[in-house]
């Protein structure tokens, strides 16, 4: 969070941090670009749910390189 306040970007980026369910589908209707920083686990039910939403993906490789493609879908 401070990088966006640092580079200036709150009218571009928000950061949502966990949120509950309810408030997912709306955030995922209404986003541009769903960005996953995770460094451990497995694949993430959320890049499955942005991804059905049509959404472009920015993930780190942890769990994601057989589904998120570069220049494809991420």
């Amino acid at each position: 969070m401070n990088y966006i306040q640092t580079h200036a970007l709150q009218d571009m980026v928000q950061y949502k941090g966990w949120i509950k369910s309810e408030e997912k589908q709306s955030l995922l209707s209404v986003c541009d670009v769903y960005i996953l920083p995770s460094y451990f686990g497995g694949l993430p039910m959320s890049i499955l749910e942005a991804m059905m939403h049509g959404k472009s993906i920015v993930s780190t490789c942890v769990g994601v390189p057989e589904v998120v493609i570069p220049n494809y879908n991420g």
